[in-house]
């Protein structure tokens, strides 16, 4: 206790006593979202000793909880059970490859880059029933207008083709006599 000095210690528990709500947010976050608090972060908030680290961690634990509900969120989407419409939509925009990116920047403590993923994720997955159900719509018409094509190309060849007054046909000459005027 020789080195005590309470002037330090009373700014240290004043920069310290925030982080504890922050710390807790944390964990919050992580026991209800099943994921674990990135490596990074559990470091830098166990062996903060300094002003800087203790300025830093203000930001990031609160950033840390923020991004853990987030990609939580994400991965919840991407696994949810869809509608066949829905599910079609999901896959073309690639949803499980998004959230799986977002999971794997928190996993590697890149808590801005995972906030990111997973608001893109939320996102894209307003558009997984409009792009499913665009997507069979426009395969309805272009169908239809194929069997349209084909039963047209099937109507042209079914009509007669030595039918008098058929299209493309001449009538054959009309006999006339000079002078003779009609018949009384």
């Amino acid at each position: 206790m020789t080195t005590w000095d309470f002037s330090r210690a009373r700014h240290i528990r004043g920069a310290v006593a925030p982080l504890g709500a922050a710390a807790t947010a944390v964990q919050d976050a992580a026991a209800a979202t099943g994921l674990d608090v990135p490596s990074q972060v559990r470091e830098d908030y166990e062996q903060a000793s300094l002003d800087a680290d203790y300025a830093e961690l203000a930001t990031s634990l609160p950033a840390t909880a923020r991004a853990m509900t987030s990609v939580g969120a994400a991965r919840d989407a991407a696994a949810e059970d869809r509608d066949a419409l829905s599910a079609l939509g999901a896959d073309l925009l690639g949803l499980s490859d998004q959230a799986e990116q977002a999971l794997g920047y928190l996993v590697d403590g890149e808590v801005s880059r995972a906030q990111d993923a997973a608001d893109a994720v939320a996102a894209t997955q307003r558009w997984v029933l409009p792009l499913g159900l665009g997507l069979v719509l426009l395969a309805t018409v272009v169908l239809l207008g194929l069997v349209g094509v084909f039963v047209l190309a099937l109507r042209r060849r079914s009509l007669p083709r030595h039918a008098a007054g058929a299209v493309g046909e001449e009538s054959p000459p009309a006999e006339h006599s000079v002078g003779a005027g009609p018949a009384a």
